[in-house]
Formats: structure tokens, C-alpha cells, sequence
């Protein structure tokens, strides 16, 4: 395998480019040869014409093409180029698969595009894909893709925009999508391909919830608009500058194990937000801003990992996210790269990847791919390493870096501290002071969801109520610090008397309530019985000599589909009450 890298003046010069000695040569060897164009500009007639070039020398050239924000030749960023990168495989074949999304749905064209790519006939070594995700739910395509098993690596990038008037586009020799995706299959034995991705984005706020979203649109989080959250922490602004204010400070969201990051694209006027990748109401998240040196870091550990592999080519598939917080020290993450192989790619607008048969729509990472055929003649040869950038010996360079990292580390630990507090009060203002079991206003807030549960499931659910028999004599005769250790030791006592999933809590005085789902009245007696004879045979301790014995009542109470939260607590305290009439220490139930 051969990399060679042309960065597009003019068709003269791309002419004489492909007539020299040394690509000649390879080229002769050349089983098959893939170029990919990453272009700045979104010119079809331009772009045409550079494959009529290519194509006029070299007929069988295969072409996969994208607009990008952001090129990387020889591992360093460019700028508004277009920047042909061509691999010569000696013993890899290609196939090219596409799918235009003009007229099908996501999960259409995730089956076609997966059909035709198992269908590819020989061993499949990766697949290599491109996409337009402003215009194609991707995420979608990818999870009707990962229906299907597979053991091949899978890795691309979404084409990106500079000018934001504009579509991204992706291309081939004879194709022009502005909504679709395109993928290149790598057949063949010999070709060994390594992937590896790194986010190296940190949390920042405390958790939070998408609480309405609808497809990729966020309406609320936390039940305040999704801008709102942007606004009220980070001051940024509903404008047509919103996408470049929010590019630092993606969702971090954890699924399956694995940190995904989640730009908004698009602020709207009633204050939502939109998403060019798949997000979920209910999910849990916190906004999150890259870390340099962890970023820098992390790419570090993935070039010594490629160092090992041994690649002959590594391709870079970078988040527009990156470049934005890097600024100029992008390079300080990418040039490395290029010590070990030729290193071509670009910076996008999603990053895909696939691990564990699933592939990922990733956003503000950075994928790596290193690939490299066993018994190719160009095997075991060295990068040149004068084309990697010198390492800086200035103490003060790299400044800005190094305060972000150390303020990001200072407001992690801040937030922290104030999230563990937080967790803290939460959970006292929860928890009855005397007992440490739940008090009556979290218990409220438990019988009002198991209700709504039972509302909207249709199931059942059982409360008692309970009562210690003559706690006033205790007491009196005792001291209040007395009935306090017994309403501690009934606590315990009641706590290990119920379910793994009943409640149970101080509801006021010396009274308890427990809440049981799934119960109904039969077996919830059965529970309130059992209960009461426990309390009837414990000994309390009390620090009393002798200990105390005592005794309760109990009364239960079913829920009914019609039930409020007083009509049904006054089913039950209704039966507290007969069994108290009847002379204590029994359960009864509501009518």
C-alpha cells in the first residue's frame, strides 16, 4: 500500500503530478486505487472537472469525495484547499456502495446500504463512509445497519461546510449527493485496518434530563427550553452565531458504557434546539468543555498504539469542535501522526465508528484509522520524520492551553463538591431526622408516582397505615428521648420486615406509612399481619431494664383507578381508626 498526497492548483498540475516517475511506478503495481477529495469548496463544476482529469489518466480510479471545514495534509491542517489523498493497494480490491435519501427514509437506506455491503462477495477488511448528517438523520441509517452482524471495521466522517449559506455535499466519479451517504469496501485478506477514537471532552455542569425532545429537537431540559440552559449558564446568545457560541460545549451523554458528545446545530425562536444527531427524552446529561491537554493526551496514547500497528497510511476523521477549541494548537494533536505513515483526512461534521457490531455517530472526537497490507512491498518502511513538526523547547508556549486545563480542573472539582452537597441536602430534606428513614414529604412525592404508575400501567397498589398503641403512655411515663429510641428501633423493624420494592416511612408522630406496588389488598393484609406480630414479639430496648413491649394497628387501604391522594390515605386511616375502635393491635381494611 502507497499513500500520495496532491493538494489541487490547477488540472495542469494535477496532470503532471499523476505523470511523475514515482506515482507511475506504483501505480503499475496497483490493484486497485482509491483517491478521496476533501474540498473546502462546494463546486460541483470544479470538482467535476478534477475527475475528468483523474479519470483520463487513470480510468479506473475509484473517487470518494466530501466537503469539509477543515483539510489535514501530511498531518497538519489546511484551509481552504482541496486535497486529493491516494491510496495504492497491491492486493486490496475496492467496491463502492451509495444511497441517495431524496426519496427514502432513514431506515430504508440503512437496509439497502448494509444489504449491498454484505453482499460484496469476498472477506470484507473495513468499510469507509461518508455522509451529509444536515440533511440525513445518520444515526437512524446507523441503527438499521447494526441490526445486521458484522466483524469489519467501520469508520468515516460527516461533510461539513464553510460557508453555512450552503449544503455539504459528498461525490463520487458520477454521483453528487447533498442528501445521502456513500461507502467504500475494502476486500481483501492482506489488508489489516486499526481504529481507535478519542473524545477527551470533560464534564462541566451537574447532571441534568432531557425532559421533552422530539426527534433531534431538545424542547426542554429540566422543564426550562433547551436555549435557556445555553443562556442561563454560558451567556450565549439566540442568534445566527449560536452554532459557533455552543461548538465548545456539547452534551455528554453516557450510553452503553461509552461517552458521546452532542452539538446543537440550530437555536429556534420558541427557544428550542436542534441537533444533527440522535438524542433521547429521558436521557441524562451534562454539558461538557474539551480539556486540551486531556485531548492532546489521548491522541498521544492512540499515536503509540499506531506505532506498534505499524500502518502505511493513517486517515483522520476530526470534529469541526476540535479545531474551534485547539485554535492553531490543532496540530499539536495531529502532527504526530505523520511520523509513523503518510496522514491524510479532514475535519467534519460527525465521526463514525463502529465497536461491539454497533456503529456510532460521534461527534466532537476524533477517529483514527490506520491501515497497512501484510507482504506489500512497501511493508516495513519508515515515515520520513522530517515531516514531523519539532517539538517546542519554550517553556511559555502553549500558555492558554495549560489555564484552561488547570481552571477546567479547578471547576470540575468545584462542581463537585457543590453536586455532592447538593445530594446531601436533598437527601435530608428527604429523611425524617429522628428515624433516618422517609419523611412525609418524600413519601408524598413516592405514593403520587406509584399512583400515576398504577394510572397509567393499570397495576396495583396497597397502603397501611400504622399506628403504635398508647405511644402517649410511653412517653409520659418514660420521657420523650425514650419514645425517640423506640421510634428509631421500630424504624429498623420495619425496614426489614418489607419488600425489596415497598416504601416505607414516619408519616407523622407515631405514625408510619408503607407504600406497596404490585400488592394487592389480600396480600398486602397478609404483609400488615405479619408486621403487627413482629411488633407484638420484638422487645424494645429503649434503655429500660427489661426492655418494653408493645403493640399496633394497622390500616389498609387499595388503590382505586379514581383515587386521589387523600381519597385513598383516607380509605386507610379510616380502617386505622376501626381498628383502634376495636381494641387495637389487629389490621383492618378499607371497604
Amino acid at each position: 500500500m502507497k499513500t500520495f498526497m496532491h493538494e489541487f492548483t490547477s488540472n495542469e498540475n494535477l496532470t503532471s503530478f499523476l505523470d511523475t516517475d514515482e506515482f507511475t511506478t506504483f501505480r503499475t503495481k496497483a490493484e486497485s486505487i482509491l483517491v478521496q477529495i476533501f474540498t473546502a469548496k462546494n463546486e460541483k463544476e470544479l470538482l467535476t472537472s478534477i475527475i475528468e482529469t483523474l479519470k483520463s489518466r487513470i480510468p479506473d480510479i475509484m473517487v470518494a469525495g466530501t466537503t469539509t471545514v477543515g483539510e489535514v495534509e501530511e498531518g497538519e491542517l489546511k484551509l481552504g484547499k482541496i486535497l486529493l489523498s491516494f491510496s495504492l493497494f497491491e492486493q486490496t480490491k475496492l467496491k463502492r456502495v451509495h444511497c441517495c435519501c431524496d426519496d427514502i427514509q432513514e431506515n430504508e437506506a440503512g437496509d439497502m446500504m448494509m444489504q449491498q455491503i454484505l453482499m460484496s462477495g469476498e472477506k470484507i477488511a473495513g468499510v469507509m463512509i461518508f455522509s451529509t448528517p444536515l440533511t440525513v438523520d445518520i444515526a437512524k441509517v446507523f441503527q438499521r445497519m447494526s441490526r445486521s452482524k458484522f466483524d469489519f471495521k467501520v469508520f468515516g466522517g460527516g461533510a461539513g461546510i464553510y460557508d453555512a449559506s450552503r449544503t455539504s455535499a459528498i461525490f463520487t466519479e458520477n454521483l453528487w449527493f447533498e442528501k445521502g451517504l456513500l461507502a467504500v469496501i475494502f476486500l481483501g485478506d492482506q489488508l489489516v485496518i486499526d481504529c481507535r477514537s478519542n473524545l477527551g471532552w470533560m464534564p462541566l455542569s451537574q447532571e441534568m434530563t432531557i425532559t421533552k425532545a422530539e426527534g433531534m429537537v431538545v424542547r426542554q431540559v429540566d422543564d426550562i427550553n433547551g436555549f435557556e440552559l445555553y443562556h442561563k449558564y454560558l451567556g450565549i446568545k439566540n442568534d445566527s452565531n449560536f452554532f459557533q457560541n455552543v461548538l465548545e460545549f456539547p452534551f455528554l451523554i453516557e450510553r452503553d458504557g461509552y461517552t458521546i458528545a452532542r452539538v446543537p446545530f440550530f437555536a429556534h425562536e420558541d427557544n428550542s434546539i436542534e441537533f444533527v444527531s440522535d438524542i433521547h427524552e429521558g436521557e441524562r446529561f451534562r454539558i461538557g468543555y474539551g480539556d486540551p491537554d486531556t485531548m492532546i493526551q489521548n491522541s498521544e496514547d492512540i499515536r503509540k498504539s499506531m506505532l506498534e500497528f505499524q500502518p502505511e497510511a493513517i486517515f483522520l476523521y476530526a470534529c469541526i469542535c476540535r479545531r474551534f477549541l485547539l485554535q492553531t494548537d490543532v496540530n499539536r494533536e495531529i502532527v504526530p501522526f505523520n511520523c509513523i505513515a503518510p496522514t491524510s483526512g479532514f475535519f467534519t461534521y460527525g465521526e463514525f465508528y463502529a465497536t461491539n457490531n454497533e456503529i456510532k455517530l460521534l461527534n466532537a472526537s476524533i477517529v483514527v484509522v490506520g491501515m497497512k497490507e501484510l507482504g506489500s512491498t512497501t511493508s516495513g518502511q519508515e515515515q520520513d520524520r522530517s515531516l514531523c513538526a519539532p517539538v517546542s523547547t519554550d517553556l511559555y508556549s502553549d500558555k492558554h492551553n495549560r489555564i484552561i486545563s488547570h481552571l477546567l480542573h479547578f471547576i470540575r472539582v468545584l462542581s463537585d463538591e457543590l453536586e455532592d452537597a447538593n445530594k446531601e441536602l436533598v437527601r435530608l430534606s428527604e429523611i425524617d431526622k429522628t428515624t433516618m428513614i422517609y419523611n412525609r414529604r418524600k413519601l408524598d412525592g413516592i405514593l403520587e408516582r406509584e399512583m400515576q404508575l398504577c394510572k397509567v400501567q393499570k397495576t396495583r397498589m396497597t397502603v397501611a397505615i400504622l399506628d403504635i398503641d398508647h405511644y402517649k403512655i410511653i412517653n409520659d411515663k418514660y420521657g420523650h428521648l425514650t419514645g425517640d429510641k423506640v421510634l428509631v428501633e421500630l424504624a429498623e423493624l420495619l425496614l426489614s420486615s418489607i419488600r425489596r420494592n415497598d416504601f416505607v416511612g414516619r408519616w407523622g408522630g407515631e405514625e408510619f406509612l408503607l407504600i406497596l406496588p404490585l400488592a394487592d389488598v389480600s396480600s398486602a393484609l397478609g404483609l400488615a399481619e405479619r408486621v403487627r406480630k413482629e411488633i407484638e414479639e420484638h422487645v424494645f430496648n429503649g434503655d429500660i431494664k427489661g426492655g418494653l413491649h408493645l403493640t399496633c394497628s394497622l390500616g389498609v387501604a387499595s388503590f382505586k383507578p379514581d383515587d386521589t391522594m387523600d381519597r385513598l390515605l383516607g380509605r386507610a386511616d379510616r380502617a386505622l381508626y376501626e381498628a383502634k375502635e376495636k381494641g387495637r393491635n389487629r389490621v383492618m381494611a378499607a371497604d
